[in-house]
This record gives structure tokens, sequence and C-alpha cells, in this order.
């Protein structure tokens, strides 16, 4: 019963982890993509102004 209860812990503790990564990984590749699209922006507005 003992080691029962330890693995499931093991499992749910595991679960918890995969979960908080996926959530920071969707949140870097949001960051990302926002940050490339703000670098494209700033890219076309110097183009814009002749700086290119």
């Amino acid at each position: 019963m003992l080691t029962e209860n330890l693995n499931d812990n093991g499992i749910i503790a595991k679960e918890r982890i995969i979960k908080d990564l996926q959530e920071k990984l969707s949140d870097m590749t949001y960051a990302r993509k926002e940050y490339e699209a703000q670098a494209k922006r700033y890219e076309e507005k110097m183009k814009k102004n002749g700086w290119f």
C-alpha cells in the first residue's frame, strides 16, 4: 500500500512537471513569435525610411 501511494504521488508529480514545462514552452513560443513579428515591423519601418 505504501509503495502504491508513493508510485501514485510520483505519477502525479511527473504529470504536474510535464504540464508546467508545456505551459512554459507555450509561453516561450508565443514570445518568440511576438519578437519575430516586432523585428519584421521594425525592419519594414527602416526600409520605408530609407535606412536599408
